[in-house]
C-alpha cells in the first residue's frame, strides 16, 4: 500500500502539466505601451465627477493600469460558503502541507487577498475594505496575480469599486440555490447584472455531480444548463452573450460555465486509496482544469482601463440624461403652480372687486343688467348719487344762507354712511376666506414640492457634476413657512383689503380735505353775500329817508360847538350836505334794493355752484384714486401672500432650472467631445 501511494506521489508531481498545462507566469514587468489618448479620456472623465466621487478613484486605478506595474486580478464573488469551498479547490496543492495548512487554517473574511508568496501590494491597490486578509501562498502560478475572495454582497460604492478593478470577476451561483431562489442568489445576480457587461466577467456555476462519467452525470450536466436557463434572468443571459459572442459551439449559454466542487472534492479524496489515474480523472470531470486556465490567461491591462472609460462615460451621460428630465420635471412642477395660482387667483380676484363694466365680463344670473352696484366704482356712483341727493335737497342755494353751519355735518355723515362703508363690511368677510385659500395654496405648493423628489432619482454614490442637490432644497421648503396659517394672521386680517377704501374715506372728511374746504369757502360766501345785501339796503333806505325829510339846520348850542362852526379852518359842513349824496326818491331806493337782491341771489347761486364743482372735482379724483389703489391692493394681497407661495417656488425654480440648463449645457459640449474621442478609441485585445 505505501509502494501504491509513493508511485502515486511520484506521478501526482507530473500531473500539474496535465492538470494545469504550461500556465503563463505573470511578472510584475512595465505594461506596453498604450494609446496616450485612453490616459487622456481617463484624465478628462474625472472633471465631470465631483471630487468626493468614487469614480474619481476609479479612473485614477485605471489610468495607473496602463501606467504602472499592477498585478493580474481576479475575483469570486459570492455567498460565504460556497466561495470559500470552490477558491479552497482552486488553490489546492494535495502534495504541498504547507499550502493546504495554510489553506485550512485561512481566516473567512468578507475579503480575502490571495498572493503569491511574501508579495505585498502597492498602496493604490490596496483593497478598500476594512475587513480585508491577505493570504501568501508559495503557488508557482500565482505570481504576478492577484485572487480576490469577496463574500460581501451588498451592492454599494464600496464592491463595486472593488470589483471594477479587477481583470476578470466570476460570480458564484450554486444549482440549488437557483431551483430554491435563495436571497444569496438573488444578491449575487444583482451584482452579476452590474458588471454583464465587463470583458472576463462570467457567471461560475457549481452543480451537484455524484459521479465523474456515464449517463446519471451527462445528465446532471445537461439538467444544471436547463435549470440556469430557466432561473437565470434572461436579459442577464443575453447580456453575457453579447459580451462573451457564441464563439465556442460547446459552449451552451456564453458567459456561464459549469463546475462541480463536489467530484474535486473526491477526486482529492481518492488520491490516496486509487492513485493518480483515478484522481486525474475525477478532477478533469470537476472541470477546474479548464477553469485554471481562464483564471490565467493574459488579459491586457488597458482592456480594463477602457472598460472603466466607457462605464464612467455612461454613467456620466445617465447622470446628465436624468439632470435633463429632472430639470423638465421642476419646470413643469414650476409651469403648473404658476398657471394653477394665476387662474385661481383671478377668480379670486373677481370676486373680491367685481368688473364694473357688464358688457365686457359677462355678469352671474343674479344680478340685474346693468346693475354696477356690486362693483366698486357702482358703490361710489351710488354714494355720489346719496351727496348730490343730499346737497340738492338739504343744501338748495337759496337755503344755504340758514343752513351753511349744517353743511359739514351732514354730508359727513352721508358720506360716511355711504363712502363704501357696506363695501368695508364685505371685503373684511372677505379677508376672512382669503385666509383659507392661502392655506389651501400653501398645501398644494407643498404637496407638489413632495411629488417631485419622489420623480427625482438621483444616484447619491455616483456623484456626478450632474447630481446636485434637489431642486426643492430646504430653503425653498423653508420659505413656504413664511407662507403658513400663523404668519398669514397677522397679515391678512380684517381691514387689509379695504384699508384704500378707509383711507380715501378719511381723505374726504380729514381738516382741509374737500368736504371741509366746500363748507368753509360756502360759510364765507354767505357772510360776503349777506354783507354785500346788508349794506345795499342801509344805503338805500338812507337815500329814502333823506328824499323824504326837511333839510334841518344845525345850530351849535355849546362854546365848542360855536368855535368850531366859526373856525377858519374847518370845513362847513351839514347833516344834509351828507344825505344829499345817497337821497334818492323811495321808488329808486325800492327798484335798487331789488336789484341788488336778484344780483346778490345771482352771486350766491354762481358762487355755490362753482364750490359744488370743486367739491365733486376732487370726489371724483379721490373716488378714482380709491378705485385704483383698492384694486392694486387687492392685487399685491393676492400675489405677495395669499398665492405666495406657489408663485414664488414657481419663480424661484424656474431660475433655479434656467440656471442649472447653462451649467448642463456646458457640460454636455464637454462630454460630447469626450464621447467622441473614447468611440474613437480600438477596444484593447
Amino acid at each position: 500500500m505505501l509502494s501504491r501511494w509513493t508511485r502515486s506521489a511520484r506521478s501526482v508531481v507530473c500531473t500539474t502539466s496535465v492538470l494545469r498545462p504550461k500556465l503563463r507566469s505573470f511578472s510584475h514587468t512595465a505594461p506596453r505601451p498604450t494609446s496616450p489618448a485612453l490616459g487622456s479620456a481617463l484624465e478628462q472623465l474625472q472633471s465631470l465627477f465631483q471630487p468626493t466621487s468614487p469614480w474619481v478613484t476609479r479612473l485614477e486605478h485605471a489610468k495607473l493600469a496602463v501606467t504602472a506595474p499592477h498585478p493580474h486580478r481576479v475575483a469570486f464573488v459570492g455567498p460565504p460558503d460556497l466561495t470559500h469551498r470552490l477558491v479552497d479547490v482552486i488553490l489546492q496543492e494535495p502534495l504541498d502541507e504547507t499550502v493546504m495548512r495554510a489553506i485550512a487554517d485561512r481566516p473567512r473574511t468578507p475579503s480575502t487577498r490571495i498572493v503569491f508568496g511574501a508579495d505585498v501590494p502597492t498602496a493604490q491597490d490596496t483593497w478598500p475594505s476594512s475587513s480585508s486578509h491577505t493570504l501568501s501562498l508559495p503557488l508557482g502560478w500565482l505570481r504576478g496575480m492577484e485572487v480576490l475572495e469577496w463574500t460581501d454582497l451588498q451592492r454599494d460604492t464600496e464592491t463595486y469599486t472593488a470589483l471594477l478593478a479587477c481583470d476578470a470577476v466570476y460570480f458564484v451561483l450554486d444549482t440549488g440555490a437557483l431551483e430554491r431562489q435563495e436571497a444569496s442568489a438573488a444578491q449575487v445576480l444583482r451584482l452579476a447584472e452590474l458588471l454583464s457587461d465587463k470583458p472576463d466577467a462570467m457567471l461560475l456555476v457549481n452543480v451537484d455531480v455524484a459521479q465523474a462519467y456515464g449517463q446519471t452525470a451527462a445528465a446532471t450536466w445537461d439538467l444544471a444548463v436547463q435549470t440556469a436557463i430557466q432561473h437565470l434572468p434572461p436579459h442577464l443571459l443575453h447580456r453575457l452573450q453579447e459580451t462573451h459572442g457564441m464563439n465556442d459551439v460547446r459552449t451552451p449559454l456564453p458567459g456561464v460555465k459549469f463546475v462541480s466542487t463536489r467530484l474535486a472534492a473526491q477526486a482529492r479524496s481518492i488520491l490516496p486509496t486509487d492513485g493518480f489515474h483515478e484522481f486525474t480523472r475525477q478532477f478533469q470531470a470537476s472541470r477546474f482544469a479548464a477553469l485554471h486556465l481562464m483564471l490565467t490567461r493574459h488579459i491586457p491591462p488597458a482592456l480594463r482601463a477602457w472598460y472603466v472609460a466607457k462605464t464612467a462615460l455612461e454613467s456620466v451621460t445617465d447622470a446628465e440624461q436624468m439632470e435633463t428630465e429632472r430639470l423638465a420635471t421642476a419646470d413643469g412642477f414650476a409651469s403648473v403652480l404658476q398657471t394653477h395660482a394665476k387662474n385661481d387667483m383671478q377668480r379670486v380676484s373677481q370676486r373680491i372687486a367685481p368688473p364694473a363694466d357688464g358688457s365686457v365680463h359677462p355678469k352671474p344670473t343674479w344680478q340685474r343688467s346693468g346693475d354696477q352696484s356690486t362693483s366698486l366704482r357702482g358703490l361710489l356712483a351710488d354714494s355720489r348719487d346719496a351727496v348730490q341727493e343730499t346737497l340738492a335737497r338739504s343744501f338748495p342755494w337759496w337755503r344755504l344762507p340758514w343752513r351753511a353751519d349744517e353743511l359739514r355735518l351732514s354730508l359727513s355723515y352721508v358720506i360716511g354712511r355711504s363712502f363704501g362703508a357696506s363695501e368695508e363690511t364685505r371685503l373684511a368677510y372677505e379677508a376672512g376666506r382669503l385666509r383659507d385659500v392661502a392655506r389651501r395654496q400653501t398645501d398644494y405648493t407643498q404637496e407638489a414640492l413632495d411629488q417631485m423628489r419622489q420623480r427625482d432619482t438621483r444616484v447619491a454614490h455616483r456623484e456626478a457634476l450632474a447630481d446636485q442637490t434637489r431642486l426643492d432644497a430646504e430653503t425653498l421648503r423653508n420659505a413656504l413657512h413664511a407662507f403658513e396659517d400663523r404668519q398669514m394672521g397677522a397679515l391678512l386680517h380684517a381691514y387689509c383689503l379695504s384699508e384704500p377704501l378707509v383711507h380715501r374715506r378719511q381723505q374726504l372728511l380729514a381738516p382741509g380735505g374737500p368736504l371741509d374746504r366746500m363748507a368753509m369757502r360756502a360759510q364765507k360766501l354767505v357772510a360776503r353775500t349777506m354783507l354785500g345785501l346788508g349794506a345795499t339796503y342801509s344805503v338805500c333806505g338812507l337815500g329814502a329817508v333823506a328824499h323824504s325829510s326837511p333839510a334841518v339846520v344845525t345850530v351849535p348850542t355849546t362854546t365848542l360847538g360855536t368855535a368850531i362852526a366859526t373856525s377858519s379852518w374847518v370845513p362847513a359842513w351839514t347833516w344834509s350836505s351828507w344825505l344829499s349824496i345817497v337821497e334818492m326818491a323811495p321808488s329808486t331806493a325800492g327798484a335798487t334794493a331789488l336789484l341788488a337782491t336778484a344780483l346778490g341771489a345771482w352771486y350766491l347761486q354762481g358762487q355755490w355752484s362753482r364750490l359744488k364743482r370743486a367739491f365733486w372735482r376732487d370726489w371724483d379724483r379721490t373716488a378714482e384714486a380709491a378705485e385704483r389703489e383698492q384694486q392694486q391692493n387687492a392685487h399685491d394681497i393676492l400675489q405677495a401672500l395669499v398665492f405666495g407661495a406657489p408663485l414664488q417656488v414657481s419663480t424661484q425654480l424656474h431660475e433655479q432650472v434656467q440656471t442649472r440648463r447653462l451649467q448642463q449645457a456646458s457640460r454636455l459640449s464637454e462630454l460630447n467631445r469626450l464621447r467622441e474621442k473614447i468611440q474613437a478609441l480600438p477596444k484593447p485585445t
